[in-house]
């Protein structure tokens, strides 16, 4: 299993899904509908820096032996960190990860924005609440940490969304 590395979601997560002698049923993979402003997994590079529109550094491309492609960070001045990921080194990429913390300003599909509050992501996505995979009150997982969109909080108010795979 390979963790991002710029994901900053409780270790216990991670764990939690391979507890000794324990299944899970597949959840819906709500990453691939959901989006936070104009952002959405698998959007083209173009697409994403002109949704996000603020000053953006790229980290080095790397390639992942677990799949075999390139992966990039983008981290933008508007508190906005993108997981790119291209088939060949220098290619063209496609998001594969969004995370927003900080001063970004993106809400979700379903209105949830930094420093809402806890009840309010409850109640916006209780269909998709994977019960076994969150540690509340830090971290609310609406699908899946294969795929889905993470929550963390702090003081009951939302301080970070991931959304895609936070484990692989």
């Amino acid at each position: 299993m390979k963790c991002l590395p710029s994901l900053s979601l409780p270790a216990v997560v991670i764990t939690a899904a391979f507890t000794a002698g324990t299944a899970f049923a597949d959840p819906p993979d709500i990453s691939v509908t959901e989006r936070l402003g104009d952002l959405r997994l698998n959007l083209a590079e173009a697409d994403a820096k002109k949704a996000v529109g603020c000053p953006m550094t790229a980290g080095k491309e790397q390639k992942w032996e677990a799949d075999g492609s390139y992966h990039q960070e983008w981290h933008f001045a508007c508190g906005v960190d993108l997981g790119m990921v291209a088939e060949r080194k220098g290619g063209k990429k496609t998001v594969q990860t969004i995370k927003v913390s900080g001063t970004s300003t993106l809400k979700t599909s379903r209105g949830i924005g930094l420093g809402a509050a806890e009840k309010d992501v409850t109640k916006a996505y209780a269909k998709e609440w994977s019960k076994e995979e969150s540690q509340m009150p830090d971290l609310f997982v609406a699908g899946s940490i294969y795929g889905g969109v993470m929550f963390t909080f702090k003081d009951h108010r939302v301080s970070e969304i991931f959304v895609g795979a936070a484990a692989e």
